[in-house]
């Protein structure tokens, strides 16, 4: 078998050139996207309807919430995509605080027409369980925009026309420090939650309402199928060098939580950082800065998935289920 200098064979060569030309010849109906915004967030084609592709095989589709998040997880167990609820607290007028909700699906996969109709059965469970609008590309980007007060139109067409790069329209100019992060005159933190609390009482999500500042917090909840949890309990099992029986492991689920404020100085960053820990560990959570990647969080935050970063965590499924029928129950506002 002939190889090249490398050690690779010609054959192997060929066969994964004519792979990658018939599955871009089966996504022949995506837009691409111009090569600075390939090259600066590895996008490389999309859907106006609201499909994005990325480079590794990453699909994305946003939503905005028109009900409520409280059964999120039970949600998330019915889905074969990875979903993002991305959540923004602006501060108004005297005691008010707008609050607003999108969901953002993530699969892997090579060919459109078979994540299209991935995320077509999900997006109904999404209606069914929780109340979804779905965003065509021009309206995500303008709802990526207005994050940070940015109310700016877009359109696809003149993007791609003027061969822009499309990092540089929804970012702003982050300058990251190791545990916080600045916008111009803005200061902001962005946090992770590191564990969470096995059984409480307390809120600790709610509470950010009451901060005085914009607040993003973002959660990621990936299902854990059967042939998942089997290898969960075989590393236990290896761990522990003991036989555990299927039946006696709780059903988990992978979950993510990033907390992100905003403040006016470094001084008023300080005291909300030191106010947002104790409402938390009273909660029983431990959070912690993303120390050395706050411009990455914040950013991944902000553009609900097109850039990506999570930290996620196996926990118990009820657990999880009753963060949020606590923090997001019927007794609040829809969110």
């Amino acid at each position: 078998m002939r190889k090249d200098p490398w050690g690779n064979s010609f054959d192997e060569k060929k066969a994964a050139k004519e792979k990658r030309r018939q599955i871009e010849a089966a996504n022949k109906m995506l837009i691409p996207a111009p090569k600075k915004t390939i090259k600066s967030m590895g996008l490389l084609s999309f859907d106006p309807s609201g499909t994005f592709r990325f480079a590794g095989g990453r699909w994305l589709k946003l939503y905005e919430v028109t009900g409520s998040i409280d059964e999120a997880v039970a949600t998330a167990q019915m889905l074969k995509s990875r979903m993002r609820i991305s959540i923004k607290y602006v501060p108004e007028k005297g005691d008010e605080v707008s609050k607003k909700a999108y969901i953002s699906l993530m699969t892997s996969g090579e060919i459109y027409e078979d994540v299209r109709l991935l995320f077509k059965k999900d997006e109904e469970a999404l209606q069914e369980m929780i109340g979804v609008r779905p965003l065509a590309v021009d309206e995500a980007i303008e709802v990526i925009l207005s994050q940070l007060g940015t109310d700016r139109s877009f359109s696809y067409a003149s993007f791609v026309r003027a061969r822009r790069d499309l990092l540089k329209e929804i970012s702003p100019v982050i300058s990251g420090q190791r545990d916080h992060f600045q916008i111009e005159g803005t200061f902001g933190m962005s946090l992770f939650v590191k564990e969470y609390p096995i059984d409480t009482k307390e809120e600790a999500f709610s509470m950010l309402t009451k901060l005085g500042c914009p607040v993003f917090v973002t959660f990621d909840l990936v299902s854990i199928n059967a042939s998942d949890k089997e290898d969960y309990i075989r590393t236990l099992e290896r761990r522990y060098a003991r036989a555990l029986s299927a039946e006696k492991i709780n059903d988990f689920i992978n979950i993510s939580c990033q907390i992100s404020f905003l403040c006016d100085s470094l001084d008023a960053l300080k005291i909300i950082a030191k106010t947002t820990g104790t409402i938390f560990s009273r909660a029983g959570y431990v959070i912690a800065p993303m120390y050395s990647r706050q411009e990455e969080s914040f950013l991944s935050q902000i553009s609900l998935g097109l850039t990506d970063l999570k930290v996620l965590r196996n926990k118990d499924v009820d657990q999880v289920a009753d963060l949020f029928r606590r923090e997001y129950g019927s007794n609040k506002d829809k969110i």
